[in-house]
């Protein structure tokens, strides 16, 4: 053998790498997953997020009264159920607070606004989207000058699992949507 370091590794070198390996797999691996469900929560709020600012965006440019209301087919708006379900969000010529485009050509069919997105449900995340406040449990109206009268509300995402903190937006009647913060309303079924 020519000078220099001997070439590969002594069997107690490989079993202590192996070793370490054991030991801190696990700890990486439970890291990933806690960043992986954060993203996923992140994601979920921002899109419900970007839903109400585009509903209200909305009314402004078109000047008709917009809504978002909670659907689980996207088809048509319902009253049951939490925002977990999905939504749509439809321009409301009509002011009934309601849509059903029955014919899925992207219309309501009683006065004919424009279905403008529907937003996709999120059971299976494992996340519950809902919303506290008198009207907007169902649905949430944005008029022509951007106010949501009536329809304040604290929306709260919660992870079903409790393996992250809940989340929330905040709508005023003026139609300004915020993140929920320390001491805003966000309430989270007990039995999650």
């Amino acid at each position: 053998m020519q000078g220099g370091w001997p070439r590969g590794f002594t069997l107690i070198e490989l079993l202590v790498v192996i070793a370490l390996m054991a030991v801190l797999t696990p700890v990486a691996a439970s890291s990933l997953a806690f960043l992986v469900r954060d993203a996923r929560l992140s994601a979920t709020l921002n899109d419900f997020h970007a839903a109400l600012e585009l509903a209200r965006s909305h009314a402004l440019r078109s000047g008709h009264s917009t809504v978002v209301c909670k659907s689980g087919d996207g088809r048509r708006c319902t009253e049951s159920g939490d925002w977990s379900q999905g939504w749509l969000i439809f321009e409301d010529r009509n002011q009934d607070g309601s849509c059903q485009d029955n014919d899925a050509d992207g219309y309501c069919d009683d006065d004919g606004g424009r279905l403008l997105r529907r937003g996709h449900g999120i059971d299976h995340l494992g996340l519950m989207l809902s919303a506290s406040g008198s009207n907007a449990r169902h649905r949430v109206r944005f008029d022509a000058h951007g106010l949501a009268r009536g329809y304040a509300s604290t929306f709260s995402l919660c992870d079903l699992r409790r393996r992250q903190a809940p989340r929330g937006l905040v709508l005023s009647m003026t139609g300004r949507i915020r993140p929920a913060v320390a001491g805003d309303n966000i309430v989270c079924p007990a039995s999650a």
